[in-house]
């Protein structure tokens, strides 16, 4: 009766353990462009759907749905906008974090990167 038991409760964890939604909240303090450094608050928050196999990003004009790509020493996320431009961010085992960004208006290219940290919960 013992091994049934500890074998149901290590099922149950691993369960939730895989189906569990992590999010990641982070705060960008400061971002580089063509025209140099500068200092900014900017906040972006992503959500891991483990059961559904998804994940999102969450920021000033909603939610969308974004690839996840795991690495060894973290994680990152690619979102491909409605008008094809692609945004990119990686988190850090330490939880130091870059949100780049890869715009195209017109034929001009204009990219933004910025850095900071995130907070899991």
């Amino acid at each position: 009766m013992k091994k049934f038991v500890l074998i149901s409760f290590s099922f149950l964890s691993i369960s939730s353990a895989v189906y569990a939604a992590e999010t990641y909240e982070c705060d960008y303090t400061s971002y580089s462009n063509e025209k140099g450094n500068h200092l900014e608050n900017f906040k972006l928050t992503f959500i891991v759907d483990g059961e559904n196999q998804k994940s999102y990003i969450v920021g000033n004009n909603g939610s969308e749905e974004v690839y996840l790509v795991k690495n060894i020493h973290g994680i990152g996320f690619v979102e491909i906008t409605d008008t094809g431009n692609v945004m990119s961010t990686a988190i850090s085992g330490t939880m130091s974090s870059v949100h780049s960004r890869n715009s195209m208006m017109g034929n001009d290219i204009i990219p933004s990167q910025y850095y900071g940290t995130c907070v899991k919960k």
